[in-house]
């Protein structure tokens, strides 16, 4: 994995654990420091916060806007170009279902058992890290041990991509 796209997922990981964020000039609940600290972040415009101009940084991150984020990640911007979510649980009206059935084509996501997706359940720290795995190409290998998601946490923790994790 080359620096940058460690950083970018450090960063986008830092966001979803709670850094603590929040009041200032772009985003109005971010603080001057705060957005300084995200500027790499908004400058690439892998997160740009909702369509009320907030960047919610104390809210939890859904299914959809991680893949949105990852999607991102990866350098697709623009989603809406690709076919629409085949999850049944995922409306063709639903804000995300274009990036959803983008990211589902670029196995960089997956449903359930059942053909749901959940785009508006909050994702967890596994969910995530799998997807920002997908994106920079282990993910697909760690998926195929079928030891999800401890692989993909052994992973992290031998690359020393995050050196707090725990397996539990």
């Amino acid at each position: 994995m080359n620096k940058k796209t460690i950083i970018c997922f450090l960063v986008c990981l830092l966001l979803f654990c709670d850094v603590s964020l929040s009041n200032a000039k772009i985003f109005p609940d971010l603080t001057t420091a705060e957005e300084t600290h995200i500027s790499d972040v908004l400058s690439t415009e892998i997160m740009r916060g909702d369509d009320l101009g907030l960047f919610r940084p104390n809210a939890h991150l859904t299914k959809a806007e991680a893949t949105a984020i990852v999607l991102k990640m990866k350098g697709y911007f623009n989603s809406y170009l690709s076919a629409p979510s085949t999850f049944s649980d995922v409306d063709l009206t639903h804000w995300a279902s274009q990036t959803i059935g983008l990211a589902t084509n670029l196995k960089l996501v997956k449903g359930d058992e059942n053909n749901n997706f959940n785009p508006n359940k909050k994702v967890n720290a596994a969910e995530f890290i799998t997807m920002c795995l997908r994106v920079v190409g282990v993910g697909e290998l760690l998926d195929s041990t079928g030891r999800w998601p401890y692989a993909h946490m052994e992973f992290c923790q031998n690359e020393k991509i995050l050196n707090k994790l725990s397996k539990s």
